[in-house]
C-alpha cells in the first residue's frame, strides 16, 4: 500500500507494509524503497548503511577518498541486491532474440567460465572511470579489443524493453543536485556527509540507487549496466 504525498507521480510506501530491513524510521514514508516515476529510489540513510557496511568489511583504517581499487565495485552490489538487480538474465534462442526489440549489445570475458558465472552466478560489478557496474560494449568491434585470448568469450545480449535507462548528461545534474543538498543538510554528521559524497560521486552508484537499470554514454561506446535482471543474452 501506497501513499501520494503530493508531488508527481511520487509515491511512498507506509511504514506499517514495508519489510522491517527496510524500514528506517517510524513516519509513513520512511521505507528505504520510494517509488518515484515507477523507479525504487533508495533514500540516503539506507545508502550510508550500504556505504558503512561495505568500509567496515573491506576498508578498515583506509581513508575514503584513497578507495581505488575493485572492491569498490562491493558497495554497487549490495545496492543491486536491495534494488532486486541480481537476479539472473534471461537466455533465448536466435529466432526469440532477433525479436527483442532493443539494440544489440556485447560483453567480453577471458575464458568461458567467467562468462558462465556472469550468467548463473553470484552478481558482481566492476569499477572504471565511468562509473561502477557491468560495462558492456555498443559494437562487437569493442568487445573484441577485450577478447584478444583464444580463451576469450564474447556474449551477445540485448535489455529488455521495458528497462529504465539513464543519459549520462541526466546522472551528472543529478549528481550535482543531491551533493548540493547533501552538503546543507543539518540531517548528516559531517562524517556521513563525506560519506554520502563519496557514494554519489559515481554516476553508475547514483544511477542504480535512483532506480535505473543502466546508463548510457551517448558520445563512447560505453555502456553500464546495473540490472543484470534486464538482460536477455543469446543462447549460442
Amino acid at each position: 500500500m501506497y501513499e501520494f504525498l503530493g508531488k508527481k507521480n511520487q509515491l511512498y510506501k507506509f511504514n506499517a507494509n514495508c519489510k522491517q530491513e527496510e524500514k528506517n524510521g517510524t513516519g509513513p514514508g520512511s521505507c528505504s524503497l520510494n517509488l518515484i516515476n515507477n523507479k525504487k529510489v533508495l533514500n540516503q540513510k539506507t545508502i550510508l548503511k550500504v556505504v558503512n557496511d561495505t568500509l567496515n568489511k573491506y576498508y578498515k583504517n583506509i581513508n575514503i577518498n584513497e578507495i581505488r581499487s575493485t572492491k569498490s565495485g562491493k558497495i554497487l552490489e549490495s545496492i543491486a541486491k536491495i534494488q532486486g538487480f541480481d537476479v539472473h538474465p534471461t537466455i533465448m534462442n536466435n529466432n526469440d532474440f532477433k525479436k527483442e526489440n532493443s539494440n544489440v549489445i556485447y560483453r567480453a570475458f577471458s575464458t568461458k567460465q567467467y562468462a558462465d558465472n556472469f550468467i548463473n552466478g553470484e552478481y558482481r560489478a566492476s569499477s572504471g572511470l565511468s562509473g561502477t557496474g557491468i560495462y558492456v560494449a555498443k559494437t562487437k568491434a569493442i568487445a573484441n579489443k577485450y577478447a584478444s585470448d583464444p580463451l576469450s568469450v564474447i556474449l551477445t545480449a540485448k535489455l529488455k524493453s521495458d528497462a529504465k535507462i539513464a543519459k549520462i548528461e541526466d546522472i551528472i545534474n543529478e549528481q550535482r543536485k543531491i551533493k548540493e543538498s547533501i552538503k546543507k543538510s543539518f540531517e548528516f554528521s559531517n562524517d556521513e556527509k563525506e560519506k554520502l559524497l563519496f557514494f554519489y560521486k559515481d554516476a553508475g552508484r547514483t544511477a542504480a540507487s535512483l532506480g535505473y537499470d543502466a546508463l548510457d554514454y551517448d558520445s563512447t561506446s560505453e555502456f553500464i549496466v546495473f540490472n543484470r535482471g534486464k538482460l536477455i543474452i543469446k543462447s549460442e
